[in-house]
């Protein structure tokens, strides 16, 4: 029997992708054929303009199978020889063979997975024949309240357009008697309702976090420093006290003390955290082993959080001998191969125009600044994200430049942006850029990595660490350079944990040219003079950065 026919009809957005930004609340869909008939009700919870359904009652009313994978790491929705796959804490789901970028990461708490509304707009056209008719519905109260996310430091996220300048120098605040005024990171992009879904650490330089009320504190010891990392749902008070052998963060903005907790670390340099009634009221304190050489505090937001990472005594590495000044840079045009990268609406594929740009941007460093240029990849071939960084290790690179173009689900979004490595994502923004090009280890050959083992050899690659400070400021270079030549919006230097820039032996930064998936932004990057500012604005970026470099004889590497 054939099936119905089926209108595909947004009649409200907004209760799909415009919830307002508050607090989580209920939101209610109804799904009907063109008939009228209803399908059935779909309660979901919204927050930050996302709203989230349970991929559970998506089944019940598809009358689809809903199998989750043994190890939890993705699920499957099958009716009539099509399917669904999400998997947990991604942004791109595969509908119908199909992947599809969603507006935000798979969610799945206490059991149950949260998908995307805007995935209901593909996923139920798919199952059920030919689109659906999605009106709103009042939202009753749910049989179980929909769970309050809490929102992790770890989870891609769909981009707003609000463009901040985000960068980690001229930001660290001197923990003297008291600092005002904390520097503030803003987000550029919302955050869905999320649960925590970071891998638990399982080594001696790492903790599980530490629970206490509303708030979680995590740490992660680095040959180079130790950052310590203190999230909740309610801004953090921009106070640092410092006394003797400790640095006291007064928490009073929270309704009451948190339960006391106490984490050690004796890494060397960080004793021990603790939470709990400090001095008087809310706080966390830091007790040192081993006073720090230099200290940095900043705010991130989506969710709140205060990073404050204390840094060990630094030393000049020497230059190998013979070696004087910045000789040799790796440019790594992105994707190749199979792996096309994003794809324009016009059809401009990102694996084309990156390898155009390299080329470009390679003989104009040969010429300007007379150093060797090495490509990881020359022609349309696919190259696994690891032998990228294991090239330049080859060469024995001064820098690694990764060279990518942005797509969003929202044409409109626009600008530049760069990156280098951290385990801490500036924002939801950042994550979601590190999720969209970490997907390509699963083009790699060998055994698959899952998702948890990814995440953590990113962050257990501690070679990258020596190298952040040279890498942020290799950045800046680059973004203060493609701000001023292209005119478009900056959208800042930001740190994730891009698998690419993992295991790099030297400064390692990723940029992102533009958006693609703007139809006024790919069509500017189909023009060949535009093409050649692109490369004359990197190309001026290193030899910024190479002035600087060569005035100091080589990276200052941490000890």
């Amino acid at each position: 029997m054939r099936r119905p026919m089926i209108l595909l009809v947004l009649l409200t957005l907004a209760a799909l992708l415009g919830a307002s930004r508050a607090e989580a609340r209920p939101v209610s869909v109804e799904v009907r054929a063109a008939s009228g008939a209803s399908l059935g009700r779909l309660v979901g919870t919204a927050d930050d303009r996302i709203a989230y359904f349970p991929l559970q009652d998506v089944a019940r009313l598809t009358r689809a199978s809903l199998r989750p994978a043994r190890d939890g790491s993705r699920a499957t929705l099958a009716l009539r020889g099509t399917s669904v796959v999400v998997r947990r804490e991604s942004p791109i789901a595969l509908v119908a063979g199909r992947t599809l970028a969603l507006a935000g990461p798979v969610r799945v708490r206490q059991g149950v997975w949260w998908v995307p509304g805007d995935l209901l707009v593909r996923a139920l056209p798919a199952l059920l024949g030919e689109g659906v008719q999605i009106g709103a519905a009042p939202a009753p109260p749910p049989p179980a309240p929909p769970p309050v996310i809490a929102r992790p430091a770890s989870a891609p996220a769909q981009p707003v357009p609000a463009p901040a300048r985000i960068t980690p120098r001229g930001q660290a605040v001197a923990a003297v008697r008291e600092a005002p005024a904390l520097p503030e990171r803003p987000a550029v992009r919302a955050e869905p309702p999320a649960p925590r879904a970071e891998p638990e650490p399982s080594g001696p330089s790492d903790s599980a976090p530490l629970k206490a009320g509303t708030l979680e504190l995590r740490y992660r010891s680095y040959p180079t420093y130790t950052r310590v990392v203190l999230e909740g749902g309610a801004p953090f008070e921009p106070r640092l006290i410092e006394v003797e052998g400790a640095l006291v963060v007064p928490l009073g903005r929270l309704a009451g003390a948190p339960p006391r907790g106490v984490r050690a670390v004796r890494d060397g340099l960080v004793a021990s955290l603790e939470l709990g009634e400090v001095r008087g009221g809310p706080a966390l304190q830091v007790t040192f082993e081993r006073e720090p050489a230099s200290r940095r505090a900043y705010r991130l937001q989506d969710p709140p959080r205060l990073v404050l990472d204390f840094y060990r005594r630094a030393a000049p590495a020497p230059l190998p001998p013979g070696r004087v000044g910045l000789q040799t840079i790796v440019l790594d045009p992105g994707h190749g191969g199979d792996d096309a990268g994003a794809v324009g609406p016009g059809g401009l594929r990102e694996k084309e125009l990156t390898l155009d740009v390299a080329r470009r941007v390679a003989a104009l460093v040969r010429e300007e600044l007379g150093v060797t240029v090495q490509l990881t990849r020359t022609r349309d071939a696919f190259v696994p994200l690891r032998e990228r960084t294991a090239f330049a290790n080859r060469q024995k690179a001064d820098l690694f430049v990764s060279i990518h173009v942005n797509a969003a689900p929202h044409a409109t979004a626009t600008g530049t942006e760069s990156y280098f490595l951290s385990s801490e994502a500036t924002d939801n923004a950042a994550r979601a850029a590190a999720a969209f090009e970490n997907r390509v280890i699963a083009l790699e050959p060998g055994p698959r990595t899952g998702p948890r083992d990814l995440v953590r050899s990113i962050l257990w690659d501690l070679t990258q660490s020596e190298f952040q400070q040279e890498s942020s400021r290799l950045a800046e270079a680059l973004q203060d350079s493609l701000e001023r030549a292209l005119r478009l919006p900056s959208r800042g230097v930001k740190q994730a944990p891009f698998y690419v820039l993992g295991g790099a032996a030297m400064p390692a930064v990723l940029v992102e040219i533009g958006f693609i998936s703007n139809p006024q932004e790919e069509r500017r990057l189909q023009d060949e003079g535009y093409r050649d500012r692109i490369a004359r604005a990197l190309a001026a970026g290193l030899a910024t950065y190479k002035r600087r470099y060569d005035y100091k004889g080589g990276v200052v590497v941490q000890q």
